[in-house]
């Protein structure tokens, strides 16, 4: 089943699509837990998500940064920005640990080729003393795995010389992420 909504990931400067994905409305299960509640195409790279329109925000510096999980989530805080008439730049991640990915192909010490891992390219805009927020969904108070992944992108910023700051949300009944507020 591919009902549900695609994500297009554009150049914020360009306007050009890069690739797209999919969140799927009605995800396999395995064990009760949803399987691929996101696709995207077969060898495709991974990508930040930029809101439509940001290009002005990713060229100004003194704008922040807010790094959330998920496309909807940069989505609503674009829309909560624009009410509240703030200045933020958010960029959804893809996931906890989606600021890294396969950056290409290496020769490892036994001379056989692996995926090259590391920080993500577009994550080059967090550094150089911008001012970054992290802030990442609701289960970041009690999932390891969640915050060992914030632990490792906060120091891969502090890294790039960013100004980083991290954002607690608040745990509620059905509030997961920053767009379910």
């Amino acid at each position: 089943d591919r009902t549900g909504i695609v994500f297009p990931y554009c150049d914020p400067l360009t306007g050009v699509r890069h690739t797209a994905r999919l969140r799927r409305d009605l995800p396999d299960l395995e064990n009760g837990k949803p399987k691929k509640k996101y696709l995207c195409p077969y060898g495709d790279r991974r990508h930040l998500y930029f809101v439509p329109g940001c290009g002005e925000h990713v060229k100004n510096p003194d704008i922040p940064i807010l790094l959330v999980e998920a496309e909807k989530s940069a989505l609503a805080t674009t829309a909560w920005a624009d009410r509240t008439s703030r200045k933020i730049l958010p960029v959804a991640m893809g996931g906890a640990w989606g600021w890294r990915g396969r950056l290409g192909k290496t020769v490892n010490a036994q001379g056989e080729r692996v995926d090259e891992v590391g920080p993500l390219p577009e994550l080059g805009i967090c550094s150089n003393g911008r001012k970054v927020y992290v802030l990442l969904d609701a289960n970041a108070s009690s999932n390891t795995a969640v915050q060992q992944a914030r632990a490792a992108l906060s120091q891969q910023l502090r890294k790039q010389r960013a100004d980083v700051h991290i954002l607690e949300l608040p745990a509620a009944d059905g509030v997961n992420g920053p767009a379910d507020y």
